[in-house]
């Protein structure tokens, strides 16, 4: 770390730049972190959010993979040692497609296939043909960052409420500009690619619901929560 400097800026305080900045302090507890923003929680785009950790068709051998598996993992451990504080809830969650995928493999914990005679059990009349059903976990944003927060501080972390327009104006007080703005980053970083998606959620009670279900060709789903 001396060659790179010890005073690093994290922009942007959501659960991205929350997370970054207290797993910085984990690996390299000499570091200087400051996560600079203007917007902090409640009041980021990340505490209306939930977090599933959901397994795409991944090659094993992929980045995505590690890291889809890696998150799975640290959810799993935030459950079991801290779910009520940390917001991380566990369920099992159905997954519905028009045709069978090579979706399973063997980083997907309990994930197994359902049958026809099971789908209709969960779902009367929906004519799903195949599915298939797996343990994972939700982290419920709006608790799951101020203890990140909490965290952050006790570890030495520093916070700076501030509106940055432009890296250089924040480059001679750091060695290391770690850029986690969101969508900030289309002006911040003047990357035109980055453009928001809206979708409808609609939060009903229903108590009765315990597992999830996402439908992959419909790209609908229900999330206990």
């Amino acid at each position: 770390m001396s060659k790179i400097g010890k005073r690093v800026c994290v922009v942007g305080a959501g659960v991205i730049g929350l997370s970054t900045a207290v797993r910085l302090l984990d690996v390299a507890p000499s570091l200087q972190v400051t996560v600079v923003a203007d917007l902090f929680t409640p009041f980021t785009t990340s505490d209306g959010a939930a977090g599933v950790n959901v397994f795409w068709n991944y090659q094993p051998d992929s980045l995505l993979y590690k890291w889809g598996f890696s998150t799975y993992m640290y959810g799993q451990k935030l459950y079991k040692e801290n779910g009520h504080l940390t917001g991380v809830q566990q369920f099992f969650t159905v997954d519905i497609y028009d045709k069978e995928t090579n979706c399973i493999n063997a980083s997907d914990i309990d994930r197994r296939k359902l049958s026809y005679k099971e789908l209709e059990a969960l779902y009367p009349g929906s004519g799903y043909s195949y599915g298939t059903s797996s343990l994972t976990y939700l982290t419920e944003c709006k608790i799951y960052l101020p203890w990140l927060m909490k965290r952050f501080k006790l570890k030495g972390g520093n916070v700076l409420h501030r509106h940055v327009n432009s890296f250089d104006e924040i480059a001679a007080d750091y060695d290391v500009i770690v850029n986690c703005s969101g969508l900030g980053a289309r002006q911040l970083a003047h990357d035109d690619s980055i453009k928001p998606v809206r979708g409808q959620i609609f939060r009903v009670k229903a108590p009765w619901i315990k597992i999830a279900t996402y439908d992959h060709d419909k790209m609908t789903y229900i999330f206990p929560r």
